[in-house]
């Protein structure tokens, strides 16, 4: 919170995760977002949870992105400092392969 509270004019801080889900083959990739967590720079926050929708079958990259915001006549202003604003790697998802039964090979004697 100290590398926040030297942004000049910064009142808010903003949270949210991402993530970035790759299809099998690696050919396409979708992307999916948590709701904003927004607060203000100077209370210190409780405990929060960010919920970004799972997806099967695919590898995922879950990053957290953190910026900050300017209140100014009762709106929140996004600061396009990049010193006060980052986004980090915080986890790879595997995706659940489907299990695929096969039948035993018959063997002739």
């Amino acid at each position: 919170m100290n590398s926040c509270m030297n942004n000049p004019g910064a009142t808010h801080l903003c949270i949210k995760a991402l993530a970035v889900h790759v299809q099998p083959g690696f050919e396409q990739a979708t992307a999916t977002a948590s709701a904003a967590v927004l607060f203000p720079v100077d209370h210190p926050s409780g405990e929060i949870t960010l919920v970004v929708p799972a997806q099967k079958v695919v590898v995922s990259c879950v990053m957290l992105e953190v910026s900050q915001y300017m209140e100014e006549q009762g709106k929140m202003v996004f600061l396009h400092n990049r010193q006060y604003t980052a986004v980090d790697v915080i986890a790879v998802l595997p995706g659940r392969m489907a299990k695929v039964k096969r039948k035993r090979p018959v063997v002739r004697r």
